[in-house]
């Protein structure tokens, strides 16, 4: 448990620091060869992505409830391993490294059990009792889950341009600023949004598809 809080306490002082310094000027269109991409990675909208990874991090509170009314345990390994199992196939048929989606996603089920023992633990200083009118987690909030699992995937796809990008960091580190669910836990917050702001999509991205800022291109002309 203390190493579960110093890493997470880590991720989150990084992240602050990286937001802190974000610069909010946007890089040059990056160009590849000479040729504008469809779609520039400064172009993207990131905000749809941040908006699901808020709308599943919400839904943590109820997980949780549900959780402690039952007396359940708060890790279940083999949902989480179901839900990356599924991923590969549909990530790399979207366009992104299967790789990095399945470390997108481990992040984003870490902070949603950071909110769960976080309130487990306000409610076992508190002497809880069960909550009512709880909503269902195998009928009701696992569908929303999982319809939240497809439309994340899609997004990133959408925005893995962008994401892939080294000069597009700071950008996504401003964008995941205004996550809602700092309001929740800023914790969970900051360790979803590790993935997007390390580095690590541009390191597994294939050479030839990371895009090249109009400075670099400068360089080797």
């Amino acid at each position: 448990m203390y190493r579960h809080k110093l890493c997470v306490a880590l991720l989150s002082v990084a992240f602050i620091e990286l937001v802190s310094a974000a610069d909010i000027s946007v890089t040059p269109t990056s160009v590849k060869d000479g040729k504008t991409p469809l779609t520039a990675p400064a172009t993207i909208n990131l905000e749809p992505l941040r908006r699901l990874m808020d709308e599943r991090l919400s839904l943590m509170p109820d997980v949780a409830r549900y959780k402690w009314n039952t007396k359940s345990a708060i890790d279940d390994l083999p949902r989480e391993q179901k839900i990356i199992d599924g991923l590969t196939a549909k990530a790399l048929a979207l366009g992104v490294p299967a790789a990095w989606a399945e470390q997108f996603f481990r992040a984003q089920i870490e902070a949603a059990k950071v909110i769960q023992r976080e309130h487990f633990a306000r409610w076992e200083k508190a002497g809880m009792g069960s909550f009512a009118d709880v909503p269902d987690l195998g009928a009701e909030i696992r569908p929303r889950l999982d319809a939240l699992t497809s439309q994340l995937l899609r997004e990133l796809a959408v925005a893995w341009p962008a994401l892939a990008d080294p000069a597009q960091r700071d950008r996504i580190a401003t964008t995941m600023q205004g996550m809602l669910s700092v309001s929740i836990s800023r914790e969970a917050a900051a360790l979803a949004a590790v993935p997007l702001i390390d580095g690590s999509a541009s390191m597994l991205a294939p050479n030839n598809d990371l895009p090249r800022t109009a400075t670099e291109n400068g360089e080797k002309n």
